[in-house]
């Protein structure tokens, strides 16, 4: 369990962080 929400946690940096790169 603890490591399934690690993983969501890591995808959501990872996607807000792959967003901000593409508009800016």
């Amino acid at each position: 369990m603890l490591k399934i929400t690690f993983i969501g946690a890591g995808s959501l940096i990872f996607g807000r962080n792959v967003l901000t790169d593409i508009l800016t």
